[in-house]
């Protein structure tokens, strides 16, 4: 099973994307900040691709970012922000993250986009005996 962290200030969005992507059979890390994730990330490395909000208090997106990879984590990031003109991504090196979405989202867009940077789970069937 793949682990989707999912950061953002917004308890509500942190609700419904882990809802969701329960539902679709990812396990969920969530987190409030940048600083909250960095610490759960050091806990526990087992995560699989980031869903990450531009703007928080604590720790925004970018420095979240920018540390991210100094610690050699390297997971792909998808991040959500208000506006693709948000200053911090603008000026974002784009080898840090690989993708953007445009709140409001689709859960739908972040459901492929996810699929597209983890690979297929294989089932196996099961032999009768």
């Amino acid at each position: 099973m793949f682990n989707i962290m999912v950061i953002d200030d917004e308890p509500k969005i942190v609700e419904i994307l882990t809802s969701f992507l329960t539902m679709e059979g990812y396990a969920v890390t969530p987190a409030s900040n940048g600083k909250e994730a960095l610490a759960s990330l050091e806990k526990n490395k087992a995560v699989d691709l980031i869903v990450l909000d531009e703007k928080m208090p604590v720790m925004s997106g970018a420095p979240f970012l920018i540390k991210l990879r100094k610690k050699d984590f390297d997971m792909p990031v998808i991040i959500l922000t208000g506006s693709l003109k948000a200053e911090q991504i603008k000026n974002l090196d784009k080898s840090l993250y690989q993708h953007i979405l445009i709140k409001p989202i689709h859960l739908v867009e972040v459901l492929k986009l996810i699929k597209t940077y983890l690979p297929e789970k294989k089932k196996t069937k099961k032999k009768r005996k």
